[in-house]
């Protein structure tokens, strides 16, 4: 099966980009708009969104992000506790990453076919005939 892969990524309103994103093996995370499209047999994607209240939230994510992409490339697959401990003892031993912190939707191929694992408030959409949702917030809102 060969999938489409589509990623778009802007700025917002913030002084710096604290979100990434990952298709198969390039991370973006760009000040303007940055939009990829891409036909592929195989694929490892991501989004990554760093929390605005938490310190270096824009390093957090693309460093979960190179977490991912390298754990994928070793595995085949993304375990998110696994990937926790990882982004601890990545961020341990530098200053001012206390209480940083970052949403994650991913998804990947693996022998079965497609799985897709999030957590936090980003999201993932399937479009077939329109938009569908794929995901729910895990916040404290919802």
């Amino acid at each position: 099966m060969t999938y489409q892969i589509q990623a778009l990524t802007w700025r917002g309103g913030m002084p710096y980009q604290q979100d990434a994103v990952l298709v198969n093996t390039k991370i973006y995370q760009h000040k303007s708009v940055i939009s990829t499209l891409g036909e592929c047999d195989e694929f490892c994607v991501a989004v990554a969104d760093g929390v605005a209240s938490s310190p270096k939230s824009g390093i957090t994510s693309r460093t979960l992000l190179q977490l991912v992409q390298t754990m994928y490339d070793e595995q085949g697959a993304v375990d998110f506790g696994v990937l926790q401990c990882r982004l601890n003892a990545a961020l341990a031993d530098k200053a001012g990453f206390e209480g940083s912190s970052s949403t994650l939707v991913c998804a990947y191929t693996d022998n079965v076919g497609v799985m897709m694992r999030h957590l936090g408030d980003s999201r993932a959409y399937l479009y077939r005939d329109g938009w569908h949702g794929l995901t729910q917030d895990h916040s404290f809102i919802n």
